[in-house]
């Protein structure tokens, strides 16, 4: 068993391995539900004290830390990895999907500037058939497929900020649901329907977001461009224009699912896994810190002009567990987010906080970036508390 096998759900806070579900057939897809129908939900969902508390205690912590600098900040949610295709009974915060409006909640009491959704929704949808631990699962039908995906955009319709979301490699429903479609459904549709502009790709599923005032672009990757891990030429190429038409004195924060730094983001029992054209993606950012030109595959860049520019990090998810690695300049952060991984699976560095309970703990981490300081700060709301708060300084 390879890890594009292992499947983690979280419906009940473990992760369990199941390779036995059957692909199916290539029918033809039904429309996409009208997310609208579903909606008003915030007004419907009971956000419980817990979130409250937990969300103003580490808010707390983020003011006291920010002063009077100016920052860019916005929450991080990540491998949510819900199987569950509709809502559940009574809109309960037991399944990690309704963490994502806990998590617009916390950027919109924090006048925060985006909310970043590092991938992993979780479109493979196995859905349950038994009640035995670990549950037997078959496939989802079409149907199931595209009420997932309206639920997950009915989840983040009322955001009052723009929402950043980086493609998952559980995220294609065994390559039955596209990059292009998902961009589509969730950085087009979602931002567009409220006004926000985002530059994005033609497809829609990778791009950036820019920050005029604060002269700050958040740019955002989809690792499963080009294989189950792995950036196609044509992203890459897009990505070194976004770093060459970083103007002058600007900072620029990179955020995908996969860690590219495999030596602080594999599991044990998986050493090898690796995405295509990660070392292309790892020298792009190194020559940016380091003002460098290059060329690898016919993908050429030049970051030797242009004045000052800087780069705040490699924001990353699906590992289930935290870790940091500063490699050539560049900072590679990881944020454990809602998957399980078996403790026999913990590499030498990383940190999991666990076991916890969705219907009562978060486990959110909140960013914020300095730009005059080149300081990244995060700060955990939920489960770990501020002893699961880190951060670094950048390339001054």
């Amino acid at each position: 068993m390879n890890r594009r096998e292992f499947i983690t759900t979280c419906a009940a806070g473990a992760a369990i391995a199941a390779t036995s579900l059957p692909l199916m057939a290539e029918d033809a897809k039904p429309p996409l539900p009208d997310y609208r129908k579903f909606l008003p939900l915030r007004s419907r969902a009971t956000i419980p004290d817990w979130a409250k508390n937990e969300i103003s205690t580490a808010l707390a912590r983020y003011k006291a830390w920010k002063g009077d600098d100016e920052t860019v900040s916005f929450p991080i949610i990540t491998d949510v990895h819900s199987q569950l295709y509709d809502f559940p009974k009574d809109l309960s915060f037991s399944d990690s999907k309704m963490h994502t409006l806990l998590a617009q909640l916390a950027a919109e009491e924090a006048n925060a500037d985006f909310v970043a959704d590092l991938g992993d929704i979780d479109l493979d949808l196995g859905v349950p058939i038994t009640n035995d631990w670990p549950p037997k699962f078959r496939a989802c039908t079409p149907e199931e497929l595209m009420q997932r995906v309206a639920v997950q955009q009915a989840l983040y319709a009322e955001s009052k900020l723009p929402v950043l979301f980086a493609v998952g490699n559980h995220d294609h429903s065994r390559s039955r649901y596209s990059s292009a479609e998902f961009g589509s459904a969730f950085n087009v549709t979602v931002n567009q329907d409220k006004g926000f502009k985002l530059n994005l790709c033609p497809t829609g599923d990778y791009g950036y977001y820019d920050m005029p005032a604060k002269k700050t672009r958040a740019i955002f990757l989809n690792t499963s461009d080009d294989g189950y891990y792995g950036y196609s030429i044509a992203q890459l190429n897009f990505f070194v224009n976004a770093l060459t038409t970083l103007p002058e004195n600007w900072t620029a924060v990179v955020m995908q699912h996969f860690c590219i730094q495999i030596s602080i983001g594999h599991w044990k029992s998986f050493p090898d896994t690796k995405a295509k054209r990660q070392e292309i993606t790892i020298k792009i950012m190194e020559d940016f810190v380091a003002k460098k030109s290059g060329e690898m595959e016919g993908i050429k860049w030049d970051f030797s002009t242009g004045g000052k520019r800087w780069l705040a990090g490699c924001l990353c998810g699906d590992s289930h567990f935290d870790n940091y690695l500063k490699s050539n300049g560049v900072d590679y952060i990881i944020s454990q987010g809602y998957g399980g991984i078996r403790d026999a699976d913990m590499i030498p560095g990383a940190y999991k906080t666990a076991p916890f309970a969705r219907d009562k703990q978060m486990l959110v981490d909140f960013v914020a970036i300095k730009p005059a300081k080149h300081e990244v700060k995060f700060f955990r709301i939920g489960m770990g508390g501020p002893e699961r708060d880190r951060g670094y300084s950048y390339n001054a």
